[in-house]
């Protein structure tokens, strides 16, 4: 049988005045946009015209949409063709909510068209329109269950606390499970993380229209009992009322080493921001992790919590803060935001500029810091593995007891991650070739990294100092030649620098790589998956250690 809305012209024929009321409105708008008058208008009014007018037009709209239904128009339009309550109900409805939304879509376009965003991932700010269209459907549901379940002036009274219970409750629904997925590694991996959100969303919405159609449908039948249909009442009730207490079980049941948000929709009232992390580094005394994160933040966490805001750089382009290096007394972060060298004082928060560069690394009495710079000149060395560059790097040093900055020495080799003692002065470049190179005054001694496959190439070093047993901690992370990031290895090594004995602790074959965060006291390493972390434990690093 086919589905004819049979009460679509009806409802345009009464209402029509009602409906068409904004359009004068609009017209405004769209002469002031023409003539660039909206430049003019003050960031409150055109919050008000975006968000609040909407709002208001779908109280209306549901608050008067059974007020003229008692004519004789109506009963002769029923006897001609008689139609079920849920029909009626679905029909007003629909044609109603179609109205105000489209209404808020011409207001938001013609004044903030920059909030139709495709939403990303982790940026909640992107969801703003979906969630106000989400608002405006709630609200009009709301005020349509008060226009017919009651009568009087108290039915706007009515219309406005089912409509704050309304959104609270989908707020806190939505807010907890999406908090939830987004903690979620499995779940949050792209492409299925803006499709789940989608769904998601989708699937409380139709939740409750359902809610508020089965409400209005059920109040109906217990006025007139002789228009009984069979509806599942209570089973939308008890979901309801599950769907809230299951998100937020689902939320305080959320295990993961570091948090980026304790409740998602907190953010988008301006409280509580979200922080997630795209790299660390765990500090040398092993008490909290420095993360650095999106717009140029750097935050300070602890297992199973949520990062605290430390630094805010400029929130310029794409732009991220990198080189996350503590110092060993962990009193002080250097990092390079935009190609220049900073440290940053935990205890007063402030920032000290030391240089333009990249890679900085401490002192072992934390009283110094060095960092490169590579100069544009490079060459080519023809080598077994074929032609690879040369860099040129140029290493300063700071003084941070005097201030002063100075050249240090001068290197040329094919790796770029190093690493450098002070005790000896020695600086240590791994080769993406399975080399780690000690450079000295007087020598360059090259040793091979032990067990490591040939075939791969190393992308990434990093390296930690342990003043316990005066040797040096080393990340390695390499890739097959085709540069497959699902097949990356980890090898870990120790180097005692008194003897250059290096030592394979552990080996992480094939694994997906977006970051790592490791613990060079006791082996505890965080993988981050899409900015969520598995937490785990390096086998053999705690014997290897003590």
């Amino acid at each position: 049988m086919q589905f004819r809305p049979l009460l679509l012209k009806k409802e345009f024929q009464q209402n029509s005045l009602i409906y068409l009321f904004p359009l004068p409105f609009w017209f405004v708008l769209l002469f002031l946009r023409a003539t660039n008058g909206l430049g003019a208008l003050p960031d409150w009014l055109v919050m008000v015209f975006v968000y609040a007018v909407p709002l208001t037009l779908a109280v209306a709209y549901g608050l008067q949409a059974f007020d003229v239904e008692e004519d004789d128009q109506t009963r002769d339009f029923l006897l001609v063709k008689p139609l079920t309550i849920s029909r009626v109900i679905g029909e007003k409805f629909t044609l109603g909510l179609l109205i105000t939304l489209g209404w808020s879509i011409l207001l938001v376009l013609s004044l903030k068209p920059s909030l139709f965003e495709w939403p990303k991932v982790f940026a909640v700010s992107s969801w703003v329109f979906g969630l106000l269209f989400i608002a405006i459907t709630l609200t009009f549901g709301a005020s349509f269950v008060a226009g017919v379940c009651v009568k009087g002036p108290q039915k706007l009274l009515v219309a406005l606390v089912v409509t704050i219970g309304s959104l609270i409750w989908f707020l806190v629904t939505w807010s907890s499970l999406v908090t939830f997925i987004l903690h979620n590694h499995f779940l949050s991996t792209y492409p299925w993380s803006v499709t789940t959100l989608f769904y998601l969303s989708g699937l409380i919405f139709a939740i409750s229209a359902l809610s508020f159609h089965l409400i209005i449908t059920n109040w109906i039948l217990q006025q007139r009992p002789q228009l009984r249909e069979d509806r599942p009442f209570f089973t939308v009730l008890i979901i309801i009322v599950l769907c809230p207490l299951l998100s937020i079980g689902m939320n305080l049941c959320i295990n993961t080493p570091i948090r980026g948000a304790y409740f998602v929709g907190a953010e988008l009232f301006g409280l509580d921001p979200s922080f997630w992390p795209i790299d660390g580094v765990w500090s040398p005394d092993g008490t909290c992790i420095a993360v650095s994160g999106s717009a140029n933040r750097i935050g300070l966490a602890r297992i199973g919590s949520k990062p605290e805001l430390i630094y805010q750089g400029k929130q310029e382009g794409e732009k991220k803060v990198t080189d996350l290096t503590w110092s060993p007394d962990s009193k002080n972060l250097a990092f390079c935001e935009a190609g220049q060298i900073y440290i940053l004082n935990l205890k007063d928060k402030k920032r000290i500029w030391v240089g333009s560069g990249s890679s900085p690394f401490w002192s072992v009495s934390s009283d110094e810091l060095v960092f490169t710079h590579e100069s544009s000149a490079r060459t080519e060395l023809e080598t077994s593995h074929g032609k690879i560059p040369i860099h040129n790097i140029v290493i300063f040093r700071a003084d941070l007891t005097t201030g002063t900055v100075s050249p240090y020495t001068d290197i040329k080799s094919d790796g770029f991650n190093w690493a450098w003692n002070s005790l000896n002065e020695d600086i240590y470049i791994v080769s993406p070739y399975g080399q780690l190179y000690i450079y000295s005054e007087n020598s360059t001694i090259p040793l091979p990294l032990p067990e490591f496959d040939n075939n791969e190439r190393i992308f990434l070093t990093q390296y930690a100092f342990d003043p316990d047993r005066n040797e040096y901690k080393l990340t390695v992370f390499s890739m097959p030649p085709s540069g497959n990031r699902e097949a990356i290895s980890a090898y870990y090594y120790s180097f005692d620098y008194l003897t250059s004995q290096l030592k394979l602790i552990h080996k992480i074959p094939r694994f997906s790589y977006s970051g790592l965060i490791l613990n060079h006291k006791n082996g505890d390493v965080l993988y981050n998956l899409n900015t969520t972390y598995i937490h785990e434990q390096i086998p053999g690093y705690r014997e290897e250690s003590q």
